[in-house]
Order: structure tokens, then C-alpha cells, then sequence
């Protein structure tokens, strides 16, 4: 297993997940008073400063992209976390706990979601594998499953503008709205994060929408720590 190669988190969804943080840098946007836009690349950014402080936050994520989708139940901390994950009928977990990141996965996973291997995936699979700073598919899947690694993919440019207030699950939000331009890698999609208008300022829904995407990422339950166990764990294949 000396080739082994451990998938990147959501690197199946290319313009929902993966590239978010490339997709952010690329959007162009709808002409706007510069007033306008500085409020809200400067809500965004607070959003997205107040998220990376906050502790913990559960994180629900559901997404298609040309017939290929990914759900997830994520808790997410500063320095931990825990990923819940279903790409495709593949059904995969990671934690990452005192510096050391885990995984687990069904034969589907090992094979299709952390390409560990295509012939023998039964033999990786059910079990929890441990891997160390040291080992060369770190951070790849420890990427994303705390805090700062997380909210670093959702960053919003300089020019998006303000949209619409709405209500998301009882809450008023305001939407922070970007469009991003097609290219040979990627559909044309609309971008929408939606913030708190009251208290402190945090995230509670991102969104992108394009032909053959769709991605919603909501957040709650914000500074409730979840207590995370060591599983029992071999070595990873690096």
C-alpha cells in the first residue's frame, strides 16, 4: 500500500466543495454602489472571523453535481472534529482528536471516496485507521474537519453585494450574493451566504446553485462542544 492515495474531503463536487475557496476567488458580481460592497465583503468577513472563534459548530452539508452526490453530519471544532459522510452510497467518518486525524469507511469508501485501494477494499474496511502529522495523506483528510481549515474554503470577494433578508429556520439572515462566471472547468453558479442580523454575526447557510449544481451547507448549534472519543485504531496505508 506504499501508493496508497487518500482522497481530498468533497473533492468529488468540484464546484460545490472542493474548489470553493478558487470558485470565491473567481466570481464576478452585479454592479453595486462601492458602499454596498464594502458592507458586505465586511459582514462576510466578520461572519467568517466570528466562525473560526466561536469553539464548535454543527455542520450539515447536502450536495449534487451532474448526478454524483455528497451528504454529511459534521461537528466541527478548533482543534477537533468529526465528519459524517455519504458520497454516493459510499459511507465514510473522520475525526480528527490530539493532533492525529482517523478514518473509516465501507468497502465503497476505501475504494471510491479515499481511493485507498480498488482491489481489495474489504480488507481496509469497517475498521479505523490512524494517521500522524507524518504521514503524507494528513492533510487531506484532516483538511476542513476544524474550524479554521473549514471556514477558510467560504470566504467571499471584495465585490459581492448585499441581497435579500429572509428567514432560515425561525432566524432572520441576510444574504451576501456573488455569481461566479462559467469556464471550461465549471458551470456558471450563483453563490449565496447568509448571516445573522442580530447578535453576533455568524454564517448559517452557504449556497451555490448552477446547471447540474446545487450545495447547501447550514450551521448551527454554534459553541456547543461535543465530546469526541480516540477510536481504536491501526496505521493508516500511506
Amino acid at each position: 500500500m506504499h501508493h496508497a492515495h487518500v482522497r481530498p474531503r468533497l473533492l468529488v463536487l468540484v464546484a460545490g466543495f472542493g474548489a470553493f475557496g478558487s470558485l470565491m476567488a473567481a466570481m464576478s458580481v452585479p454592479s453595486a454602489s462601492a458602499a454596498q460592497d464594502a458592507s458586505a465583503s465586511s459582514t462576510a468577513k466578520l461572519a467568517i472571523h466570528n466562525a473560526v472563534k466561536a469553539g464548535w459548530v454543527h455542520e450539515s452539508v447536502t450536495a449534487l453535481e451532474n448526478g454524483n452526490s455528497v451528504t454529511m453530519a459534521n461537528d466541527v471544532g478548533t482543534r477537533a472534529g468529526h465528519q459524517v459522510i455519504d458520497s454516493n452510497g459510499a459511507h465514510a467518518q473522520v475525526i480528527v482528536l490530539n493532533g492525529n486525524a482517523y478514518m473509516y469507511g465501507d468497502a465503497n469508501a476505501i475504494a471510491n471516496y479515499f481511493e485507498i485501494t480498488k482491489t481489495n477494499p474489504e480488507g481496509y474496511a469497517n475498521r479505523w485507521f490512524v494517521l500522524t502529522p507524518a504521514n503524507p495523506n494528513f492533510a487531506a483528510v484532516s483538511g476542513s474537519v476544524t474550524l479554521k481549515s473549514d471556514f477558510e474554503n467560504f470566504s467571499i470577494p471584495k465585490n459581492a453585494v448585499l441581497g435579500e433578508t429572509t428567514v432560515i429556520d425561525g432566524q432572520k439572515v441576510q444574504a451576501i450574493v456573488g455569481h461566479l462566471s462559467a469556464s471550461s472547468s465549471q458551470p456558471a453558479a450563483t453563490i449565496t451566504l447568509y448571516v445573522t442580523t442580530t447578535g453576533k454575526v455568524l454564517p448559517v447557510r452557504y449556497v451555490v446553485a448552477g446547471k447540474g449544481v446545487h450545495s447547501t451547507t447550514d450551521w448551527s448549534n454554534w459553541g456547543k462542544k461535543v465530546q469526541l472519543t480516540t477510536p481504536k485504531s491501526t496505521p493508516a496505508p500511506n
